[in-house]
């Protein structure tokens, strides 16, 4: 029996093992564009550590026709975050929230919501949680995206970046830093005139700013 083959198998060890296919977005960064209001939306690029180049536009293209906008183009993208494997999306002004499959990028699960302004998102525990937005901060399902609650523990007042360090959340809103608490959501702290933020440190410090004060929060 002779056995052949038309293909560049002659450079394979023999017996050796099956190559490993790597995911495509398993090695690298994400870089996130905010698009312009009415304009083309905004996108996710990808720089890959092995090869040092980034590839554009690589959320079009592992998922052709759809955007990361709502249908008006109307909405910004205003956020991401990697947790838990996905890659979470969210867009202001009335835009959606999308999980990807952060080594595929393939889209998972969509939300819309008809008048919604999110701006960050943080893991709690499992599918649990954290959207801030324009109104105060709310619970959410990350599996399905959905809110559950809106918070009573901290003010309704305009939500930006969250940060979770050990068992705090840490939320900056338009009248200073709040920390609350990672298990129940009870209020633990807050700082006025905080601004910018925030920061986790390799010594445990949480790092937040004001105009001309640079902070370290133990």
């Amino acid at each position: 029996i002779f056995l052949t083959a038309c293909s560049k198998n002659d450079d394979l060890p023999i017996g050796g093992p099956d190559p490993v296919e790597t995911a495509p977005y398993a090695n690298g960064f994400f870089i996130i564009t905010e698009g312009s209001y009415g304009q083309p939306a905004g996108t996710v690029h990808f720089y890959n550590y092995d090869a040092d180049t980034v590839t554009t536009r690589v959320y079009e293209k592992e998922n052709p026709g759809k955007l990361t906008s709502n249908a008006a183009k109307t909405s910004t993208l205003q956020f991401a975050t990697v947790y838990s494997g996905k890659l979470f999306l969210m867009s202001k002004i009335s835009g959606p929230l999308i999980r990807l499959d952060a080594t595929t990028l393939k889209e998972e699960v969509r939300f819309n919501q008809e008048t919604s302004n999110w701006r960050s998102l943080v893991g709690i525990k499992g599918a649990e949680g954290l959207v801030s937005a324009n109104d105060g901060v709310y619970v959410i399902n990350l599996n399905t995206l959905m809110p559950q609650y809106k918070l009573t523990s901290v003010s309704a007042v305009n939500s930006g970046d969250m940060l979770v360090s050990d068992n705090y959340v840490f939320l900056l809103q338009s009248n200073g830093a709040k920390i609350i608490s990672g298990s129940n959501y009870s209020f633990v702290k807050g700082f006025s005139n905080i601004n910018r933020g925030f920061a986790k440190t390799p010594n445990g410090k949480v790092w937040a700013a004001t105009g001309s004060r640079l902070i370290a929060i133990d």
